[in-house]
């Protein structure tokens, strides 16, 4: 949640949410219900965790091989 700076002072916020493609039109409903407007829609094309599982794998398995 971040505030957004507008010309009349008035107190207004930028939200984002993730949701499962399959859950879009539910989400903009309740969105819609709250008061939520200008929704936008982007595809997530990648997510960063902080430890990928893959990078961990990886790891564990460079060190099994240098032992």
């Amino acid at each position: 949640i971040s505030p957004v700076i507008v010309r009349d002072g008035g107190n207004w916020y930028s939200v984002s949410v993730v949701v499962r493609r399959d859950h879009l039109p539910q989400a903009i409903t309740e969105l819609r219900l709250i008061g939520g407007s200008g929704i936008i829609v982007s595809p997530v094309t990648y997510i960063f965790e902080e430890e990928p599982p893959r990078y961990k794998a990886m790891l564990a398995a460079l060190s099994s091989t240098t032992r």
